[in-house]
């Protein structure tokens, strides 16, 4: 509804936004908390014998209704409404509980993520073929493959099978086999392939038990870690949290404490989300938890065939009808827009859209094809807020644990307790399918063949306790191997974060015999590891400073040969100005991939990716954006990383590749063509930082470049700005521990970093810490609307302290009691 305050200008954001259906999933998935609704689907479950399905509990729906009018009842008691209402002409809507279950959509649908690589990969499949589609945005971790549960751990809790393994190595063309029996299943019982646009028919895929891969052969059976007390110096465990998602006035999260009961007691402390009534993340008196993205399957597109009339589309031979909704968008000064949504079987076709006119999704979605989504997100009954609530009065490991299977969301999550126990849980609703051939790209709409089997339920979360080794890490990297019984690690990703949080040394890339650089010279500077290797004890200090750590270990390890490569090469080029790139990699040498505010090193890198990526993909007819898009997007970092320690051992190993010649085509461009480009990369480094910072050098630091900015909306784009706006100056990139992401189609701002950080003590003393990016008021004017921000920008903490026994302790509190 951005139209209603913007006008036409954000109308293809909200064209997208009603198409993908967030409001009409909230509205539905609320809707089955009503008495009647909820009496119906038991005693369907009950017949169909699936007495262990989740079904959400009768308060859950009494607590969402009344936080929805305690919000209505203050803002109806208040004379006057925050300014930004009377500036940009909006009015006050009672909150509702849809609306609470919509929020939680919405962070589910920017979570899932994995359509947006099939986008990506199709688009370039459709340049030059599925094979080097698969190479360029690789479907494996060919350079670092750090896994939050390694093969070992799999064996120990049974989910390793080796069998399964094989044949999804085996898996990237048809099987011909699969094929014939999807085929034959579909003629005869149609209805086993559900329609995927349906909110009923996805719960029906939940419950049913079937394994991926369940055709061709026999049935097949943002930061987190947490410490053992084991290694740390209090005997109990310790847990860190620092959640990466976008920066804004005022922060996505708010410090929060819930009290509750009446004769004994209880607290529940850390950090809630507006329009959410529950601690999200945090601790109480038994346990603390944390989570980050799952990067999992959670998404589809399917290529879908209309007719000529773009009335039906095609499936299996057949043509049908497609459904229509109506969507009436408001637009500030001029006429209401109506948006005909079309759905197929699979769900809503998505409109065209550029990254800037719907910036959340990444990636534009600019090709003629006609692209349904699908999500599992679509879900009717969803369990998630059962699982906060529980999670909130969890006693132990077990309970919590039983409490994030409920939870529907895509992520990792880390629990540690006082009874020195940690575990990890995958927590989500992953699709099951029987193949895997085809699941980086956008799928068949008019075929069988790749419609979903199932959908994994509470009960198959992966779980792991107390592993021997005695830590657990994730940080958006990949859960498991593809040996995973249920199948669903397939083109997820390792990352940078998870190898310096945890100091694993696997850079030999899964295609080479023998490692390309000698290992011993970093092998004692990551973080867990080599604490414990030391003999050391690991403390909440530990923790703490590990969560600030702004070091790319991937550049670390190769830009300083990079800097040679481009030494040697760069009078072996015709039109390379040698004097230019000697400037760039003067300024450079001797950088020790530590991307903090003032170095000029960590600048010079920055800008020269930023300058390479640019080179890339230019021989293609697509939008700058989609190849900048494509070359710096998550989908390449591992392959241009294993790219770069190739060329660096070999500047010959298959460096001339089309993805790096000139506009003109293979002609035009000196071999080896990618050498060429990383050389003319460093050529225009420094006259691109004197044209964003001037000729002083002493000015030439990172972190004046890549600020973090803090935007309010609408007002950052008013000239209220200087009123609503926050920034300061950067530090890390996308792959620190200390993320700090920016969007180079956009220049270097940092969007999103760790707007929360926390660490808790699992011993007697309870010693934890936290702090969120700005403040917990939307008012400007207030203190607290960006008192934590200076904090949080220096890497303190606030001591958190709990109970009712604390609460005379705050200088300032508001209380609320339940009206009787």
């Amino acid at each position: 509804r951005t139209a209603e305050l913007a006008g036409n200008k954000t109308l293809k954001l909200d064209r997208f936004m009603r198409t993908v259906g967030i409001h009409r999933a909230g509205a539905e998935s609320a809707k089955i908390l009503s008495p009647q609704i909820r009496d119906i689907l038991q005693a369907m479950i009950h017949r169909a014998g699936a007495e262990s399905a989740k079904i959400l509990s009768p308060q859950i729906r009494d607590i969402l209704q009344a936080y929805a009018n305690g919000i209505n009842d203050y803002v109806n008691s208040i004379s006057f409404l925050p300014l930004e209402f009377y500036l940009s002409g909006a009015r006050w809507e009672d909150w509702t509980v849809e609306d609470t279950f919509s929020q939680y959509k919405l962070i589910m649908f920017g979570l899932g993520i994995s359509w947006i690589s099939q986008m990506q990969r199709t688009l370039v499949a459709d340049l030059v073929g599925r094979e080097k589609a698969r190479e360029w945005l690789s479907t494996g971790n060919p350079y670092d493959e750090t896994l939050i549960l390694k093969d070992d751990e799999l064996k120990l809790i049974d989910l390793y099978d080796k069998k399964l393994l094989e044949r999804i190595n085996n898996n990237k063309k048809v099987d011909e086999k699969v094929k014939a029996e999807i085929s034959n299943k579909y003629s005869k019982e149609p209805n086993f392939f559900k329609v995927l646009s349906d909110s009923a028919e996805l719960d029906d895929l939940i419950r049913r038990e079937i394994a991926p891969l369940a055709f061709g052969s026999a049935m097949l059976g943002s930061n987190n870690w947490v410490i053992s007390g084991k290694h740390t110096a209090t005997g109990k465990p310790l847990l860190a949290n620092d959640p990466h998602l976008a920066t804004g006035m005022p922060s996505i999260w708010y410090n929060m404490e819930m009290i509750v009961g009446e004769k004994e007691k209880t607290w529940v402390a850390g950090v809630g989300m507006s329009g959410v009534p529950f601690v999200i993340l945090g601790r109480n008196s038994h346990v603390a938890w944390g989570v980050t993205t799952l990067v999992a399957d959670t998404t589809d597109l399917f290529e879908e065939t209309l007719n000529e009339e773009g009335t039906h589309y095609k499936f299996e031979g057949k043509w049908y009808p497609l459904e229509t909704i109506e969507e009436v968008i408001k637009v500030k000064g001029q006429e209401d827009h109506i948006e005909k949504v079309r759905v197929t079987r699979h769900g809503t076709i998505l409109p065209q859209f550029t990254f800037k006119e719907v910036p959340l999704a990444r990636f534009g979605l600019e090709s003629q094809k006609h692209y349904s989504y699908a999500w599992t997100g679509r879900m009717k009954n969803d369990t998630a807020f059962d699982g906060f609530i529980k999670m909130q009065t969890s006693k132990d490991i077990n309970s919590s644990i039983e409490a994030m299977r409920l939870v529907s969301i895509n992520m990792n999550g880390v629990i540690a307790s006082n009874d020195n126990h940690i575990a990890y849980i995958g927590m989500g609703r992953f699709i099951k399918r029987a193949h895997f051939e085809n699941n980086p790209f956008a799928k068949n709409g008019s075929s069988v063949y790749d419609e979903w089997i199932g959908i994994t339920g509470p009960e198959e979360c992966v779980v792991l306790r107390d592993p021997p080794k005695g830590y657990i890490v994730s940080a958006n990297n990949r859960v498991a191997s593809s040996a995973i019984k249920l199948g669903t690690t397939q083109n997820h990703y390792s990352t940078s974060r998870a190898f310096r949080i945890e100091g694993k040394l696997c850079y030999q890339a899964r295609h080479d015999p023998e490692p390309l650089f000698d290992l011993k010279s970093f092998q004692n500077e990551e973080l867990i590891k080599n604490k414990i290797a030391s003999g050391g004890k690991i403390t909440a200090e530990d923790m703490k400073n590990w969560q600030l750590d702004v070091v790319d270990v991937f550049a670390r390890e190769e830009f300083p040969g990079l800097l040679k490569l481009a030494d040697k090469y760069k009078k072996k080029f015709e039109g390379v100005n040698a004097t230019k790139v000697d400037e760039a990699l003067q300024l450079a040498r001797g950088w020790n991939g530590s991307m903090d505010v003032d170095s000029v090193g960590a600048l010079i890198f920055g800008v020269w990716e930023y300058r390479y990526y640019l080179r890339l993909f230019q021989q293609y007819n697509i939008t700058q954006d989609a190849k900048l898009g494509i070359a710096n997007g998550y989908w390449m970092e591992q392959r241009h990383f294993y790219d770069f320690k190739r060329w660096n051992a070999n500047p010959d190993n298959d460096s001339h590749l089309e993805y790096c010649f000139e506009p003109n085509g293979e002609k035009a461009t000196p071999k080896p063509a990618c050498i060429y480009q990383l050389v003319k990369a460093f050529e225009e480094t420094t006259d691109y930082i004197r044209l964003r910072m001037g000729e002083d050098k002493s000015q030439w630091k990172w972190g004046l470049l890549h600020t973090i900015e803090y935007p309010h909306a609408p007002m950052s784009l008013t000239p209220l700005k200087e009123i609503y706006h926050r920034s300061h100056v950067g530090y890390g990139n996308k792959r620190t521990v200390n993320v700090a992401l920016y969007h180079i189609e956009n220049g270097f701002a940092g969007t999103h970093t760790a707007n929360f950080r926390f660490v808790a003590s699992m011993d007697e003393s309870q010693e934890s810490y936290y702090s969120i990016d700005s403040g917990i008021s939307g008012n400007p004017f207030s203190q607290h609307y960006d008192d934590q921000l200076k904090l949080h920008q220096n890497g303190e903490f606030i001591r958190m302290s709990f109970g009712p026994q604390n609460l005379k302790k705050y200088p300032q509190k508001c209380v609320l009691h339940p009206k009787h």
